[in-house]
């Protein structure tokens, strides 16, 4: 479970592709950190994420949907287990 919960708090980023350099399953890397719209789209401000121990970079602008996910799941995971 802690392996899993582990997982959570790292982010994933596309990698810049080279063409015909990368192979179809080595297009995502670990990021550096969430992107403030994804922490957004997740309902979660970005001290509740700091408090969260959530990195955050402020340089990415992208999102993606299998962040935003792992947001959530931290996001339930946490509050139910404060309750």
């Amino acid at each position: 479970m802690n392996n899993t919960l582990n997982n959570l708090f790292i982010a994933i980023v596309k990698k810049p592709l080279l063409r015909g350099k990368q192979k179809p399953n080595k297009l995502f890397r670990k990021g550096r950190g969430f992107s403030l719209p994804e922490i957004k789209a997740a309902g979660l401000t970005i001290s509740e994420a700091k408090k969260l121990g959530i990195s955050v970079d402020n340089r990415r602008r992208s999102s993606h949907n299998l962040n935003i996910e792992k947001l959530k799941q931290l996001k339930i995971k946490y509050f139910n287990n404060s309750l």
